[in-house]
């Protein structure tokens, strides 16, 4: 990924300038062959199987992601003994972790993680 398609798609809710300094001190190169593996059968899912508690983060201007199909994903768990949940943050993008306000998403992880580290049960959203 250029810098230009970074800030676009990326962190298109920073500053052109926050941009590229982010992209100059994060961005990786990386191969396509991660997202091909994700393809194959090592990338499926049993969205029908146990599992344990769930946060599904969605950026509401995430371009990569959209928060409307991480919420689809969130949906399509439908084991009712397991605790699955959506939060969507208004403005953010798919660099939702590093952009300002970080420490919301950070915190809002954390609560998710004390309220339901013991938790077996019932998904709700959120």
């Amino acid at each position: 990924m250029d810098e230009k398609t970074f800030h676009g798609a990326f962190a298109n809710t920073l500053s052109e300038a926050e941009a590229a300094a982010e992209f100059e001190a994060t961005a990786t190169h990386d191969s396509r062959n991660v997202l091909r593996d994700c393809m194959g059968e090592d990338g499926r899912i049993d969205l029908n199987a146990p599992h344990a508690p769930l946060l599904l983060i969605g950026g509401e201007e995430d371009q990569i992601i959209p928060a409307h199909l991480t919420e689809k994903n969130f949906k399509a768990y439908t084991d009712a003994a397991s605790l699955t949940e959506f939060l969507p943050f208004a403005g953010r993008s798919h660099y939702i972790c590093n952009e300002p306000g970080w420490q919301d998403v950070a915190e809002a992880a954390y609560q998710f993680i004390e309220r339901n580290s013991a938790a077996t049960s019932v998904g709700a959203i959120i």
